[in-house]
């Protein structure tokens, strides 16, 4: 039975017939010869798992042929996507600012202004309809941690409530 191969072996096992499967040859591939836990003991044994084209050529060393990374070491990005990157990171961070609202909008808690007093002057200014009721009751629930006569231009976190104001508008 040693002799047979793992599609007859998996054959005759699902007929019924009886199979031991620790006679059964293991295949190595390149990817059991990567991950083998072995490999650790071995200096340099990464370079053999890198990856190849169909020539055997390191993709690494294909790029820095072509331009379009500087160094196999080091990886530097273009500087455009990285300032498309830079940009994405800064809007996620700073919710509206790329829009150009101002930091003084309208519905925005003034300096005297209390937490109390900033959600009564909101609730009679937006019209806050179905997806936006979600909204309006989590900034209800988040201000609600503070006492009311304390100064919302303070307590309350201002990028939280420039996303709220950028959300209903």
């Amino acid at each position: 039975m040693k002799n047979l191969n793992i599609e007859e072996r998996a054959k005759l096992a699902l007929l019924g017939g009886c199979i031991r499967w620790q006679d059964t040859p293991i295949q190595i591939t390149r990817t059991a010869v990567a991950t083998d836990p072995m490999n650790l003991s071995r200096d340099g044994w990464w370079k053999n798992a890198e990856p190849h084209d169909a020539e055997g050529r390191e993709i690494i060393r294909l790029l820095e042929s072509k331009g379009l990374i500087n160094s196999a070491d080091e990886f530097h990005p273009s500087a455009q996507w990285a300032r498309r990157r830079d940009a994405a990171r800064h809007e996620q961070d700073n919710p509206g600012a790329a829009a150009g609202d101002d930091d003084e909008s309208e519905l925005a808690p003034h300096e005297n202004e209390t937490v109390a007093s900033w959600l009564s002057r909101l609730a009679t200014k937006l019209d806050i309809n179905d997806a936006q009721k979600i909204l309006w009751s989590a900034l209800q629930g988040y201000a609600s941690r503070f006492r009311g006569d304390s100064k919302a231009a303070k307590v309350l976190d201002a990028k939280l409530v420039k996303a709220f104001l950028n959300a209903v508008n």
